[in-house]
């Protein structure tokens, strides 16, 4: 076993990127908005574009050697008065991989980052209620639920509600 690796994605990234977005969105459809079919017909300067660093964006990575097996992202707002927040978004371990506190690693990551933004004091998520994996990772760092949103997504014919959840990264600074 390979000693695993974690940085931000950068453009040269997008195919890798994209390979790991359509799996986890053919994988796990119930737990994002996006799908397969509407991102697959992307080209690939729209995922390099959707993870080129930016002061108000990231795209944390995961690698077990250079092959990309995890992913969350994570966006500050633009808007004066939203400005104090930030949104992760995305996660998505290779199921190869989960169990092995990836995840747990990529959110401690976008934390980290939440906590040198200057004026960044709370960051947001929201995931689906049946995603009990999602839910504990998320709470053991700290993120509380704040609100449920009922048919969050459709999945066909199945509605999944949502969780909202919040974390005051100001207090640990």
């Amino acid at each position: 076993m390979t000693e695993l690796s974690y940085r931000t994605l950068v453009a040269t990234d997008a195919a890798a990127y994209r390979k790991l977005r359509l799996k986890a969105l053919a994988n796990d459809p119930q737990a994002f908005s996006s799908d397969a079919e509407r991102e697959g017909a992307w080209p690939i300067e729209q995922f390099a574009k959707r993870i080129e660093p930016s002061p108000q964006q990231t795209t944390f990575g995961a690698f077990d050697a250079r092959r990309l097996i995890g992913s969350l992202g994570f966006l500050r707002s633009a808007m004066a008065k939203t400005q104090h927040s930030a949104s992760l978004f995305g996660l998505f371990i290779d199921p190869a991989y989960r169990g092995r506190d990836i995840a747990q690693t990529l959110l401690q990551r976008a934390i980290a980052k939440a906590q040198t933004m200057p004026g960044v004091s709370q960051l947001e998520l929201a995931v689906n209620v049946e995603n009990t994996a999602a839910l504990h990772i998320y709470e053991a760092a700290g993120f509380a639920p704040w609100g449920r949103k009922p048919n969050a997504l459709r999945v066909g014919s199945t509605s999944y509600d949502e969780f909202h959840m919040i974390l005051d990264v100001s207090a640990s600074r």
